[in-house]
């Protein structure tokens, strides 16, 4: 699987890849029009594509909601396997217009970080003429700024800066995230954020970055690796802003050494350096109940017309229930647990 960067054509309206001339070509694919004469978006994400046994779908939630608070309005995700639950708030956020999606499809049963190039470089090349800079950072990532604002950071560059390079403070991050949702007090408590506090020093190992697209040859894990003639990097003081890396410390992880990494000494409680905590908890609840805090429909809630309809067709069509139906199985399931309760006394 690779990245191919084709030269433009007039009037072409789709795009095959083949391994040789005269090779049977990839099912086409419609090209979508990206040189706009200036990008759409100031600041947008590219997010390292979602991998492992977890479900993801509260971090993607707080991950999100965290950069639209800095100032980010885009972002772009690509997903090689996702579990439906997880899909339910991605899909969301792609309704909403604040995420563009690309979904990969590979003849192979497990895709895990080796894949990761491909997302970053793929993004690399979608983004250019779309977005002016780039934040390269994986979901478990989140960007900080101490000393004013990301926008302003950006008006200070000069023209020649087409890479922005920040520290990284990793945070360890101990327990698996929550399958599915529950209730509002159990997101509060586990919001990564304000869940894990124990971190090492702010260092510059890892480093990750933000960049121009159109500026920018190739792209490596964290950085590019080749600009083109006349752009530089910049590397960003640690009193101005950096990375928090909320990394697992499972032993079956990714790079699961780094705890005993000589890179990575003063584990310590810290105090959170977000600090717009209170607004983002709010964000990010009132997400995720919007899209996982689902009820029954109570029969009283259908129109008039329907409701006719399910005199004749029943509860089977409509799948609603009456108020007091609900109120009676209510009680009847705490006359039994009180039951219980007294049989094992």
């Amino acid at each position: 699987m690779n990245v191919v960067k084709c030269p433009r054509r007039v009037g072409a309206k789709y795009v095959s890849i083949a391994s040789s001339k005269y090779a049977k070509p990839q099912q086409p694919i419609p090209l979508i029009f990206r040189a706009y004469p200036s990008p759409m978006h100031g600041i947008s994400v590219c997010v390292g594509p979602l991998y492992g046994p977890e479900k993801k779908w509260l971090e993607i939630a707080e991950f999100i909601e965290h950069y639209k608070l800095i100032g980010v309005r885009h972002f772009y995700f690509t997903i090689f396997n996702m579990n439906e639950y997880t899909r339910k708030i991605m899909d969301e956020y792609t309704r909403t217009g604040e995420v563009e999606l690309t979904v990969i499809q590979s003849e192979y049963a497990n895709v895990d970080w080796q894949f990761h190039l491909l997302q970053i470089n793929e993004c690399h090349q979608r983004a250019k003429y779309h977005s002016k800079w780039v934040i390269n950072a994986d979901i478990d990532e989140r960007l900080v700024m101490l000393n004013g604002t990301l926008q302003d950071l950006i008006r200070r560059q000069e023209q020649s800066i087409s890479e922005i390079n920040f520290a990284v403070q990793r945070v360890m991050k101990t327990d698996l995230l929550p399958e599915v949702y529950e209730n509002d007090e159990q997101i509060l408590r586990e919001m990564i954020f304000t869940k894990y506090n124990i971190s090492a020093d702010v260092v510059w190992k890892a480093a990750k970055c933000m960049y121009r697209p159109e500026k920018t040859a190739s792209m490596y894990y964290h950085w590019s690796y080749i600009k083109y003639p006349g752009y530089n990097a910049a590397w960003i003081g640690r009193n101005q802003g950096y990375f928090l890396h909320y990394r697992t410390t499972s032993a079956t992880g990714i790079g699961s050494g780094w705890l005993d990494h000589a890179n990575y000494k003063n584990f310590q409680e810290r105090p959170n350096p977000i600090t717009f905590a209170n607004e983002l908890r709010e964000n990010v609840l009132r997400k995720i109940k919007y899209v996982y805090d689902r009820r029954i429909l109570y029969c009283e809630e259908l129109p008039d017309a329907v409701y006719q309809e399910y005199i004749v067709y029943g509860h089977e069509t409509f799948h609603c229930k009456f108020k007091s139906e609900v109120e009676n199985e209510q009680r009847k399931k705490l006359e039994l647990e009180n039951s219980t309760m007294i049989s094992r006394k």
